[in-house]
């Protein structure tokens, strides 16, 4: 019994008080930015840029291009797109957008399947820019996380 009381006061020292719990790391963002988030694949990218410049999006893909380039900060530059082969009512629905992946995102969008065949869809959260020659998407993370203190965008 005694050896019993102890172990128990022991073990609750370790388990951290919630005031000193480890946040949760990634892009902030407003709550009304996260409550406001739209889907869209590259294949419509196109039509809604102007509409989209500056927003959230969850932006839906099937496969990345093999050709990426890393920068000095470790961010990544490169293509995501949607290949996808349709009944003969429809047409095939195809699309590219440049992206820029920060480190955090790196290891995991290296792993993405390069084969416009993949008919897996890939979900990320991405801010679309408008530039000068096409739109381009800045992927924040995999998931938005929101809590008391807020909302962020994380990996």
């Amino acid at each position: 019994m005694k050896y019993s009381h102890t172990l128990a006061l022991f073990l609750s020292s370790l388990v951290p008080l919630s005031g000193a719990e480890k946040p949760i790391e990634g892009t902030e963002i407003s709550r009304e930015e996260a409550a406001s988030v739209k889907s869209i694949d590259p294949d419509s990218l196109g039509d809604k840029v102007l509409e989209l410049d500056g927003k959230l999006v969850r932006l839906k893909f099937t496969y990345r291009l093999q050709n990426v380039e890393k920068k000095p900060d470790g961010t990544l530059e490169g293509s995501v797109g949607i290949w996808r082969y349709s009944a003969s009512t429809k047409p095939t629905k195809y699309g590219l957008v440049k992206v820029s992946v920060p480190p955090a995102g790196a290891a995991w969008f290296q792993r993405l399947p390069t084969s416009e065949a993949s008919r897996a869809s890939i979900v990320v959260i991405a801010r679309i820019t408008n530039s000068d020659t096409s739109p381009k998407a800045e992927l924040l993370g995999r998931e938005i996380k929101t809590d008391l203190k807020g909302a962020r965008v994380i990996w």
